[in-house]
């Protein structure tokens, strides 16, 4: 699985230009956070995180818990040379 994302992350990244940004909204997935792994295949690289964009909504219909009025969060990180 870590040869693919870092596949991934390369082949992407290959296309962008000098002032061109990598941005990666990942969570976890079998109880281990792919931010750390798409963090250190960016600084493999030569990318470094220059921001997080957080948006906090309702919880879709589908995920509604006995809590009214529950939020969810979601963040969506940025890398750049």
């Amino acid at each position: 699985a870590d040869g693919f994302l870092r596949e991934i992350i390369k082949l992407g990244i290959e296309h962008l230009t000098d002032d061109g940004v990598s941005c990666w909204n990942v969570g976890k997935v079998r109880g281990r956070d792919m931010n750390d792994d798409v963090l250190k295949y960016h600084q493999e690289f030569g990318f470094d995180k220059v921001n997080v964009l957080d948006v906090i909504s309702s919880k879709r219909q589908g995920n509604q818990s006995a809590t009214k009025n529950a939020k969810s969060a979601d963040s969506t990180i940025v890398y750049k040379r």
